[in-house]
């Protein structure tokens, strides 16, 4: 099910943008994700791409056959991801104007969690690999 409207930006203020609705949130603890976040994992917000709306376009990196990363261009914070087949986005949740108005629903790609944040969210479901990009909580 669809969640209300959420807003965010980057650290310099260039980006804004607006999710329209959302439908859940994961950890991600894939190697891509550390190393673009420089963290040992990186929480997504998942959400239609449609429902994605940026004030200024932001950078984009293709990080693989299927994903493309957005950025800004000015600060480097890491705004979206969008897998471009499915028509699903996410945007990181430590963009958002109230990051706590999200909690997460499981940790994905955990076949590749750092020891150091093994038990982090230990009541969360552990998927060993990629969900489903349309799954919902």
């Amino acid at each position: 099910m669809a969640k209300p409207a959420l807003t965010g930006g980057c650290l310099c203020g260039r980006i804004r943008y607006r999710a329209a609705s959302w439908t859940h949130a994961v950890h991600c603890h894939c190697g891509m994700c550390r190393r673009v976040s420089g963290a040992l994992f990186l929480t997504w917000v998942c959400l239609r791409t449609e429902d994605l709306a940026f004030t200024a376009e932001p950078a984009v990196h293709r990080s693989s056959e299927t994903v493309t990363r957005a950025f800004c261009p000015a600060c480097g914070s890491t705004l979206a991801m969008t897998y471009e087949d499915a028509g699903e986005s996410a945007v990181s949740l430590g963009t958002l104007d109230d990051p706590d108005a999200v909690d997460a629903a499981r940790n994905i790609f955990t076949d590749d969690r750092l020891r150091a944040a093994r038990g982090f969210d230990a009541t969360l479901p552990d998927v060993a690999g990629m969900e489903d990009p349309g799954a919902q909580s």
